[in-house]
């Protein structure tokens, strides 16, 4: 019997839920079941096992990326439609882990990609070329109309894939005075002042990632100075040391993910750094991997270890906060893994699967915050 008290969820304080962005279009090259919106479980941290069962929480058009705001409250979507321009929807997350949909609004681009949340705003890339702002109600969860749009310009070397602007992630700075933003049509990372009270951001400084590397997603350390990003098209992590202060990112050192022997097809996907800061992990489609790298006391990089994703196209994954499970989605085999992290080298040690319909997110929401 458990002697953990059970919080507002209606979960105790040992399990935390888990919310599913996925893909509800037909996907060439894949069969299973088609996706109806967004799915939930609810994970043992102790134990890595899953409690509650997957559900449906809300029907949603092509959910295929997911945040949460800063109170744990509002789940926003990123519904990449595949022909006109995107939307973000906000819902309401109810005690029983549904979703109740409160608002959506455009993104005035095709293909809303990412999507970072502050306590005023949603900043959302559009694959199809540019970056916007949907301010919300932070009592409410309801979303206004687009704040500030900016369209990039300019094209890299590598056709097709760099022949228009592809901004693929947008990550907000620890001080909220800087988004972050990865191009990886114009192999360029983009640095915006943000000004939260607005709404709006406005250019700050550009870093040229190598020719053809294509940036596509980013993460920091917890120390707040070093930063990380994964290219999709050469399948390397790049290390930055970051200035908060100043708004910039200076390149430290470039390391390649894939084994050296490996000839086949690849392209990069996503990184996290775990929450003790002591490894990052990347996740590799084609060779169907991820990675482990340990960080050293000056950020640089040392390989350790490397394990298959236990499926097809690893799109994305992410840690739960306590740091002890990393869930893996496989968009093209329907499936979610769970790995258990050695706390001590940050090996992955895969334990279990789920089955999710052409899964494309993985987002943990911690205890909601209590409302004052």
């Amino acid at each position: 019997v458990s002697t953990q008290s059970t919080g507002t969820m209606g979960t105790t304080s040992a399990q935390v839920e888990v919310f599913f962005g996925t893909y509800t279009a037909n996907l060439e090259n894949t069969a299973g079941e088609i996706s109806k919106g967004i799915y939930r479980i609810v994970l043992d941290s102790n134990s890595g096992q899953i409690v509650s069962p997957l559900r449906l929480v809300a029907e949603d058009q092509d959910p295929s990326f997911l945040a949460l705001d800063p109170t744990n409250k509002f789940l926003f979507s990123a519904n990449e439609f595949k022909s006109g321009d995107g939307s973000i929807t906000s819902f309401e997350i109810q005690t029983d882990g549904s979703l109740k949909k409160i608002g959506s609004q455009t993104t005035k681009g095709p293909y809303p990609c990412f999507i970072s949340v502050d306590d005023k705003n949603a900043l959302v890339t559009n694959y199809g070329g540019s970056v916007c702002i949907v301010p919300y109600d932070s009592k409410t969860g309801a979303l206004s109309p687009t704040s500030c749009f900016i369209k990039h310009e300019g094209c890299s070397h590598v056709s097709p894939r760099q022949e228009t602007p592809h901004p693929h992630s947008v990550n907000l700075s620890p001080s909220n005075n800087f988004a972050i933003v990865l191009d990886l049509g114009q192999d360029k990372i983009t640095i915006y002042k943000y000004d939260s009270e607005k709404g709006t951001i406005a250019l700050s400084s550009t870093v040229s990632t190598p020719p053809g590397a294509g940036p596509r997603h980013f993460d920091l350390h917890p120390n707040k100075k070093w930063a990380y990003s994964m290219t999709e098209l050469t399948s390397t992590i790049c290390f930055y040391e970051f200035n908060d202060v100043e708004g910039t990112l200076i390149e430290q050192q470039l390391y390649h993910t894939l084994p050296e022997d490996y000839k086949g097809e690849n392209i990069g996907a996503d990184i996290h750094i775990h929450p003790s800061g002591k490894f990052v992990y990347t996740s590799n489609r084609g060779h169907d991997s991820i990675n482990n790298f340990h960080i050293n006391s000056t950020g640089h990089l040392t390989f350790h270890s490397r394990v298959q994703a236990g499926g097809v196209h690893p799109r994305n994954f992410s840690l739960d906060p306590s740091g002890q499970w990393l869930l893996v989605a496989n968009r093209d085999t329907d499936n979610v893994v769970v790995f258990k992290v050695d706390q001590q080298n940050g090996a992955l040690t895969r334990t279990s699967e789920l089955t999710v319909p052409k899964p494309t997110c993985v987002r943990f929401r911690p205890s909601p915050t209590p409302t004052s």
